[in-house]
């Protein structure tokens, strides 16, 4: 059963990105073939530069797109009328939560993809597009050329754990703030938004406020051991910060994953 929740989650996202992701290759190979004109001292010339707000456009929907289709999909299957059929399959509700946030993730990474393809396809004639893109690939190898082989195969562990990581917090993030809204009585989707962005202010005002503190700390001293021991073990403190993002993360991601859990579970409230 839980193969074919995961079959219709995909052909859900399917039904809008195979429209989405074949127009916005589309539109890099437009970009490409009016390349040339954008040395011609000519009105022409316009046509290439024009072309460059339907291009952006589109890569900004194929990066977009796909978390606004996963937030819709879990309000719509989980919180709407469709809510009444989706649980009374016989799938438990880890099962709808992994199923989403697995499918959301695949999406998203794909969705960057295009993108990423898109630019190339589009600026594939421009030299100077290219030169910048090795001159920064040259800046990493030399960067990593300087680092122990060791530390930077733990490195690209710790960093890639981080990106997995990060892809489902931020469905999590979204998923919640549905999930809460959910519990009023009317106006369920303007809750839902009001708690996101309620959500978000308070992360940016603990923030502010947290590098108030830590400003006010340096001043006085306080870092001086840390800044010392990050001077005298430079490999060891990136370990440390990315060990601590990463625990740091999953902490935040399981917080979410079961409170998104219990509120399914035990405080359901279907349209």
């Amino acid at each position: 059963m839980v193969k074919k929740l995961f079959k219709y989650e995909i052909n859900y996202y399917l039904r809008t990105l195979l429209l989405i992701f074949p127009i916005t290759v589309m539109l890099g190979i437009g970009t490409l073939v009016l390349s040339p004109l954008r040395n011609l001292d000519s009105p022409l010339a316009s046509l290439y530069y024009l072309s460059m707000g339907p291009l952006f456009l589109g890569i900004a929907v194929s990066v977009i797109a796909p978390i606004a289709i996963n937030v819709i999909r879990f309000y719509k299957n989980m919180y709407s009328n469709e809510g009444y059929l989706t649980f009374s399959l016989p799938v438990s509700n880890h099962a709808h939560l992994l199923t989403k946030i697995l499918t959301g993730a695949i999406f998203e990474v794909l969705g960057i993809i295009i993108a990423i393809i898109t630019v190339l396809i589009a600026f594939a004639s421009i030299k100077e597009f290219w030169i910048g893109i090795a001159n920064f690939f040259t800046q990493i190898y030399e960067a990593i050329a300087s680092i122990n082989g060791v530390h930077i195969i733990f490195y690209l562990l710790e960093i890639i754990i981080l990106l997995v990581i990060s892809l489902v917090s931020s469905p999590l993030i979204y998923y919640t703030c549905v999930s809460l809204g959910q519990l009023g009585k009317k106006n369920r989707v303007v809750l839902a938004v009001l708690i996101y962005y309620g959500f978000t202010i308070a992360v940016q005002i603990i923030s502010s406020f947290g590098m108030v503190i830590i400003s006010i700390l340096g001043m006085n001293g306080f870092f001086d051991p840390l800044s010392n021991f990050i001077y005298l073990h430079p490999y060891a403190s990136v370990h440390i910060g990315l060990i601590l993002s990463i625990i740091f993360s999953a902490g935040v991601s399981c917080l979410l994953y079961f409170a998104n859990y219990k509120l399914m579970t035990n405080k359901l409230n279907l349209e």
